[in-house]
């Protein structure tokens, strides 16, 4: 039996944070260089691998050792072998981590991330200092990172989706709208539960350009994606997803985003609000880490349920309940004031 293995004093701690990008950037390289599907069917020579990506042979042996020793690869027999934890980096996976591993860490979060002290100093990101402009005008700009980004989002919408699902009630809804929906993966969920149900995916041109061409054919009579500015306006309906949308936006960015909802939802209307809702400070956990991400690369922020009680209510809407879930998120279920 192996022995048990120490507990890391509070200096191997602190190193290890202070290292943790070099496992960023480890991870992101093993999913640009598609070494799960690539590694998957019984492995290669590093040496194989070089030539066959176009890659220096003896940085590839120590890249490979080094993801061997995240667990990311498994060396024996001269060869490198996928393991479980790097089909997560495959692309096609069903449960595809893939999007996250390259956008977290590609220019867009990764120099913002650079600036999160002055961040921190003065009270809102610097995106504009260090990408010429906010991150969705960035994105616009480099269509492969944004790419990404989508693919990152989409798939951790569905991963959250078989637990949120069961506990948004649709009532007497006809049309539903997935606002800033992406793919649509929730809106799809909730289209196949509730045969009577139509639905809209309203997000960027741009996202919806990349997005609608991989909508389920079964649901294609059901849907429609429309492109637009949910600043400007938001279709009308009688049910709206906001799902990890509000966290991008400083106060008065949501409550302009919400007063466009009230405008056009119908009187008997009702939003869904799907966001991680923070407790006090000393168990607030992850989301203290995502609210972290939102001041550095996006002026947003994670906020409490009495913070969005105030967001809802100066938009003439209010909390009916919070429903927890298993997964990072809850649901707030919005009415009328």
């Amino acid at each position: 039996m192996a022995a048990d293995i120490p507990p890391l004093d509070d200096t191997q701690r602190m190193i290890s944070m202070i290292t943790g990008f070099w496992t960023s950037q480890l991870v992101r390289s093993a999913a640009a260089f598609s070494l799960a599907p690539r590694l998957a069917d019984g492995g290669k020579t590093s040496d194989a691998l070089a030539q066959e990506i176009g890659l220096d042979p003896s940085a590839t042996f120590r890249f490979l050792r080094a993801c061997s020793s995240l667990g990311l690869t498994e060396y024996r027999n001269d060869r490198f072998f996928s393991t479980p934890l790097l089909k997560l980096l495959d692309r096609d996976a069903p449960n595809s981590v893939w999007g996250l591993a390259m956008a977290l860490n590609m220019p867009a979060h990764w120099l913002c991330w650079g600036e999160l002290p002055e961040a921190i100093r003065q009270g809102r990101s610097r995106a504009e200092a260090v990408l010429g402009g906010d991150i969705w005008s960035y994105y616009k700009q480099n269509p492969d990172e944004s790419a990404a980004f989508i693919h990152g989002l989409t798939h951790f919408e569905a991963s959250i989706g078989e637990e949120i699902l069961p506990l948004l009630e649709v009532g007497q809804a006809s049309l539903v709208v997935d606002l800033g929906g992406s793919g649509g993966a929730v809106l799809a969920g909730l289209l196949r539960k509730h045969p009577a149900l139509s639905g809209i995916v309203f997000d960027l041109p741009a996202v919806v350009t990349e997005t609608a061409p991989r909508w389920p054919t079964d649901l294609a009579g059901r849907c429609t994606f429309v492109g637009g500015d949910f600043f400007e306006k938001v279709p009308a309906a009688d049910l709206y997803v906001l799902r990890l949308i509000l966290h991008d936006w400083n106060d008065e960015e949501c409550i302009a985003i919400l007063r466009n909802c009230r405008s056009a939802i119908t009187r008997s209307g009702r939003l869904f609000i799907i966001e991680q809702v923070l407790d006090d400070a000393a168990t607030s956990g992850f989301a203290a880490f995502m609210d972290m991400n939102m001041l550095a690369v996006a002026n947003g922020r994670e906020r409490s349920g009495a913070e969005y009680g105030h967001l809802l209510g100066a938009a003439g809407f209010k909390i009916n309940r919070i429903i927890p879930t298993k997964t990072p998120v809850s649901i707030i279920e919005v009415v009328h004031d």
